[in-house]
This record gives structure tokens, C-alpha cells and sequence, in this order.
């Protein structure tokens, strides 16, 4: 089962859990039914993103980057214009060899947007040096701002965890989304 095998090969071994991030926990688990909806949604994609991770060997774990950004949705349009179940924007897309035509959006196809993003995530979990909490910052706000930030903060003598770094809110917020719904499925049960 899927969920199995995130919990047995999830390489993010972090038992610290930040105030947000319980926050999220909580969340979720007021709503014990729409949580089960919620990962109802990524059954038919979930298997095949596995099985592109093992091949980048990056985290199990991002498997449910896509209940963060879409609910699994391939039809998912944000108003910044991020699209598909990753929420792939026009320009980073295209990076990643998603085209678009008159007839037909490569971004809403679950499968090649899905190996577009394992790719994007290989890129990202390497150039930050495999930290996950960088991985996730750099795919929602982009990797040149959060190098900035980190750059920022070393030269001011500042920490560079990213809760300490110079980031829109949303980024801020989407690191302790990610983290509360690895720990309910890593820790299952514990809740």
C-alpha cells in the first residue's frame, strides 16, 4: 500500500514539530472525513509519482506535495495561473518541456506534469543541498528568492532555518502544510 511504503521509505527523519505545523495537524484532524477525501483523491496518480521518485531517489514523502497544491486536482487553475495537480506556472512549465496549445495543456496531464515535477523537485532537493524544508520553499516561492534570503540572513549573522527567512506568507505557511500531512501519514498511527 502507499502509504506503507512513504512510511517505510520517507528520508525526512524530523520528530520536531513546529507550532504551525500542529496547527495544520489539528486542522486536519477536526475533519477526520474530509481528510479521508482528500487523500481519496491522489489514488489514481500517487502509485506512478512513487515510483518517479525512487527513480530521481528523492523523498517518498513528496508524493503528497500535490494535496498541498491542488487536492490532486488535474484540473486545478490558481488566479496566478499555476495549473494542474503540481500547479505549474507557464514559465516553469515550459523549463520542464510542458507545452500547451489551442487544444491541449500539458500542465492538467497528471503523468506528464507529474515527471515535469519529479524532475523540478530533483533539481531544487539538489541544488539545496537535499534539506526538504528548502525543497518545498524554493517549489512554492521560487529558488532564486529563497538563495537570496538564505544569502541575506548569513551575512547578517541570522539563522537560515526558513521560518527565519525573509518569505511571502504563503511560502511560510506551505512548509507546515506539507509537514502536518507527511506526519499524519509517516505517524498514522499516532493519530
Amino acid at each position: 500500500n502507499v502509504w506503507e511504503r512513504i512510511r517505510i521509505t520517507s528520508q525526512d527523519r524530523q520528530d520536531y514539530l513546529d507550532e504551525k505545523t500542529i496547527e495544520y495537524i489539528n486542522s486536519y484532524l477536526k475533519h477526520p472525513n474530509q481528510l479521508s477525501k482528500l487523500f481519496e483523491k491522489g489514488r489514481y496518480f500517487i502509485f506512478f509519482i512513487l515510483e518517479e521518485l525512487e527513480r530521481y531517489n528523492l523523498p517518498s514523502e513528496l508524493a503528497l506535495l500535490p494535496y498541498i497544491e491542488s487536492s490532486y486536482d488535474p484540473f486545478s487553475i490558481s488566479s496566478s495561473g499555476a495549473m494542474g495537480i503540481w500547479q505549474f506556472m507557464p514559465a516553469t512549465a515550459r523549463i520542464y518541456g510542458l507545452k500547451d496549445s489551442w487544444w491541449y495543456e500539458q500542465r492538467h496531464d497528471p503523468l506528464l506534469s507529474s515527471k515535469a515535477a519529479v524532475r523540478y523537485l530533483a533539481y531544487l532537493h539538489n541544488r539545496f543541498k537535499r534539506n526538504i524544508s528548502y525543497t518545498l520553499a524554493a517549489y512554492n516561492g521560487g529558488p532564486t528568492l529563497l538563495e537570496k534570503q538564505i544569502k541575506l540572513n548569513k551575512q547578517s549573522g541570522k539563522t537560515t532555518d526558513y521560518r527565519n527567512l525573509k518569505l511571502p506568507k504563503q511560502t511560510l505557511e506551505y512548509v507546515p502544510k506539507f509537514m502536518a500531512i507527511r506526519e499524519l501519514v509517516i505517524n498514522s498511527k499516532k493519530y
